[in-house]
């Protein structure tokens, strides 16, 4: 007779074995009807490992259902893995069809580590945004239902103040200091204005 014990995760509605004594791995399909989970081949449960992160290779932090940006300023979309060295790529989906990647440009979108940077929102640069990884071994990718980046426009903010309030000296040939301080959602650019 064969105990077998194991430690079991519930993964988008899967059972997943993360430990086990006395078993080969495999994975569970929770099933509302019965008691008793079926058994999926080894095989599915690799596949669905990898698509979600579960594999070796994973995701720091969990895909976002969605993601609010505002037009004219800027917008991180975090693809950072357990990995440093592994390579990010960035999908759009634009109009809900097909995915495109997109092409990190010094203008438009940047890349720090794998975290990707979307510069100056407009209005093309909505809907589903899904980052894929990969070691050279295993890729991933998060869920295509997750991701939606919802687009309002900006707007100045609630609160402004100078620092100091009261008017600076300031002698010919040297410096000073004024901090704008602002709460709340701002538009991308400030401006300074100089009056005499």
């Amino acid at each position: 007779m064969i105990i077998c014990v194991w430690n079991l995760l519930f993964v988008y509605n899967i059972l997943v074995p993360v430990a086990s004594s006395g078993c080969e791995a495999g994975s569970f399909l929770h099933n509302s009807d019965s008691s008793v989970p079926t058994r999926k081949p080894r095989r599915e449960l690799e596949n669905e490992d990898l698509e979600n992160g579960v594999g070796a290779l994973k995701f720091l932090s969990y895909p976002p259902f969605a993601m609010i940006g505002y037009m004219g300023m800027n917008a991180d979309i975090n693809c950072s893995t357990n990995d440093p060295n592994a390579t990010v790529t960035l999908l759009h989906q634009a109009s809900f069809t097909t995915w495109v990647e997109k092409t990190v440009t010094p203008n438009e979108l940047i890349l720090t580590g794998q975290v990707f940077k979307l510069l100056s929102l407009v209005v093309s640069d909505g809907g589903r945004y899904n980052c894929k990884a990969t070691d050279g071994t295993n890729t991933i990718r998060w869920p295509t239902y997750k991701g939606m980046l919802v687009l309002k426009p900006g707007s100045l903010p609630s609160y402004f103040e100078l620092v100091p309030k009261k008017p600076i000296i300031v002698l010919q040939g040297k410096g000073g200091q004024i901090t704008c301080e602002a709460e709340g959602y701002t538009v991308s650019k400030l401006t300074w204005k100089k009056t005499n």
